[in-house]
């Protein structure tokens, strides 16, 4: 069994008209409102948003739910949400499984 950490860290990094938000550690239902709170603004506003998941090695619902909202709010403004994610990691099969690619740009990157 996959062993996960209880800590996250997310921060926002802005260049020019990209906002990437840079995640760390384990997110979950108790540790992503920094999380939902920066991707919500960020996806109403900024020109393009990169979600950057490759220091990641646990989503959950809670999680899928804020890229959902996120990814939509995109869509309505003509752009789309864009995830890095490592190739192979948790994050990249949850987002596989359930489809998300049709709703937003996942891009898988090998693990370093």
């Amino acid at each position: 069994m996959a062993e996960y950490s209880n800590q996250a860290s997310v921060e926002a990094v802005r260049e020019g008209d990209t906002v990437t938000i840079v995640c760390k550690g384990a997110l979950d239902l108790h540790n992503c409102q920094d999380f939902r709170e920066m991707l919500m603004a960020e996806s109403a506003a900024a020109e393009e948003v990169i979600v950057d998941f490759l220091a990641v090695d646990y989503i959950d619902t809670a999680v899928l739910a804020d890229l959902a909202r996120a990814a939509n709010k995109m869509i309505a403004r003509g752009k789309r949400l864009k995830v890095k994610v490592s190739e192979p990691s948790h994050p990249l099969r949850t987002l596989q499984i359930t489809g998300f690619s049709a709703v937003m740009d996942v891009l898988p990157s090998p693990k370093e």
